[in-house]
């Protein structure tokens, strides 16, 4: 994770002065650029270890979990950019088999919850297709 973090914090030194040269004419050489790099890591590093992370260290592992037997899970969602939306639903059973699913995409202007109304709807409409009680 160190060298990952580090060859992160390099590349994004090296942008900043490549954006420094470009935009103001400020030209560094590449040990100025690498020191930079450095003490940022460490000082990063530093902050790290006195003060307690926002984000908890150990992930947790998020992932499907099965249905209990005879009942199928439905999952949908929905997403909006500009002018568009577009919605998925999915709905698989207690081993994971797909039984259905349906997506789309629109183009129209709407917030996220409309968005989110539209592929609850459309879960409905699947359901009913699929004959699931």
């Amino acid at each position: 994770m160190k060298v990952v973090a580090d060859f992160f914090t390099t590349l994004w030194n090296t942008w900043n002065s490549r954006n420094n040269f470009i935009f103001w004419g400020q030209d560094e050489d590449a040990r100025t650029v690498w020191e930079r790099a450095k003490t940022l890591c460490h000082d990063f590093r530093i902050h790290n270890l006195v003060n307690t992370p926002m984000l908890p260290i150990t992930p947790t592992c998020k992932k499907w979990e099965k249905p209990p037997y005879g009942f199928a899970k439905i999952n949908f969602d929905a997403t909006i950019s500009i002018e568009k939306i577009s919605y998925g639903v999915i709905v698989r059973d207690s081993d994971g088999f797909v039984l259905g699913r349906s997506e789309c995409f629109k183009e129209t202007t709407m917030d996220v919850e409309w968005a989110e109304l539209i592929a609850f709807e459309e879960n409905v409409k699947v359901v009913g297709d699929l004959n699931i009680s």
